[in-house]
């Protein structure tokens, strides 16, 4: 679980291009990317939009959950930010094993 949070770390920083605390899976961690989108919601939402694109989150989700929640827009945005990072990390672990199971001679 340990390589996953810090793959999941390494993934935010190259998306937010913000250093993020090594502590992945710690609340702390959660905090601090909710404060940084809440920042990017009042001062740069144009950085907010394309994170929110690269990360491929459904904007209907995004809409429902604020609803829901209007209390603090930055960590239910973390959440789902953090919730499909882990979800591409996972699948990408899933395919490369699903791979391993083809004999040399068959792969390209």
């Amino acid at each position: 679980m340990e390589a996953v949070n810090e793959q999941l770390r390494r993934e935010l920083e190259n998306i937010t291009g913000k250093s993020l605390l090594p502590e992945s899976g710690s609340r702390l961690f959660r905090e601090q990317l909710g404060n940084y989108l809440n920042h990017l919601i009042v001062h740069d939402q144009h950085k907010l939009i394309f994170i929110l694109y690269r990360v491929d989150l459904s904007e209907q989700r995004i809409k429902k959950l604020l609803l829901e929640h209007p209390d603090n827009a930055g960590l239910v945005m973390a959440d789902l930010i953090i919730e499909r990072q882990l979800q591409k990390i996972i699948s990408r672990r899933q395919f490369r094993q699903e791979r391993n199971d083809i004999p040399d001679e068959d792969r390209w």
